[in-house]
């Protein structure tokens, strides 16, 4: 009995054959951290809620 192969695994087979041509040319690879970058400093203010602070 044969699988069929769902658009999932197309999509894999596809990001990995983009990966190993990327790598081929020489591109770059770009390593993850295990934490996200903070968006709205140390004290997580909304920028809205400091310039509200500011001007007034």
């Amino acid at each position: 009995m044969t699988a069929a192969v769902s658009g999932i695994d197309l999509a894999r087979q596809a990001l990995l054959a983009a990966r190993e041509a990327a790598k081929k040319n020489g591109a770059a690879t770009r390593s993850r951290s295990g934490a996200p970058a903070p968006s709205c400093g140390a004290t997580g203010a909304s920028r809205s809620d400091s310039a509200r602070r500011s001007a007034g």
